[in-house]
């Protein structure tokens, strides 16, 4: 569907290794992972996440805060997300007339209808999977072959938690969409300013 070579360019097989080091697929099917610090991104949750295929292998892209950060590169095709939130916080420290904490936060009640997504990243977490015709395969030393995961079936995510670093889709469809923009004007962990709930819960 994309061009690895250019998406997950210039690393080893080391590297796709400590890609996936923080996404493990357990016993039960679940994909977990402890979020990380210090490497920026922007956060996705949702209810449900059903696609009608997933492939995942490791890969390397930049983050705010990072450059050429190790990362899981997922395609999804015929893709569902029931109750989407995505938001990114922006610390306003730095900025000579605001203070505290900006918050751009996305969201959608029902579901939202994608094909061809691809996203990136660094931490992923579901409290239930489910996964049809499901393959791991140890392909090569490249990182583009040395890991990947196919679910050639379909695959469910329950209650979601992922931390992206960049999603594109060929298309998005949304039929109750609402873009927010929340200011907690002195950084206490409360929005005083738009719907966004506490600092650190979307």
């Amino acid at each position: 569907m994309y061009d690895r070579e250019r998406i997950a360019r210039g690393t080893g097989a080391s590297i796709a290794a400590w890609a996936l080091a923080g996404l493990l697929i357990t016993s039960t099917g679940v994909a977990y992972a402890v979020p990380l610090a210090g490497i920026g991104g922007f956060r996705i949750t949702a209810d449900e996440i059903r696609s009608d295929s997933l492939v995942l292998y490791p890969g390397v892209g930049d983050t705010s805060e990072q450059d050429a950060y190790p990362q899981a590169l997922v395609e999804l095709e015929g893709t569902q997300l029931e109750n989407l939130r995505a938001f990114k916080d922006i610390d306003l420290r730095g900025t000579p007339v605001f203070s505290g904490r900006l918050r751009f936060l996305l969201t959608n009640r029902g579901t939202v209808d994608g094909n061809a997504i691809l996203l990136k990243t660094s931490a992923l977490e579901s409290r239930e999977a489910t996964f049809d015709d499901f393959a791991i395969e140890d392909e090569g030393s490249d990182v583009r072959s040395a890991f990947e995961i196919r679910s050639t079936g379909g695959a469910t995510f329950e209650d979601a938690d992922i931390r992206a670093h960049y999603l594109t889709a060929d298309t998005l469809t949304s039929s109750n969409l609402m873009i927010h923009a929340c200011w907690d004007r002195d950084d206490d962990g409360t929005f005083e300013y738009g719907p966004c709930r506490r600092v650190g819960g979307g």
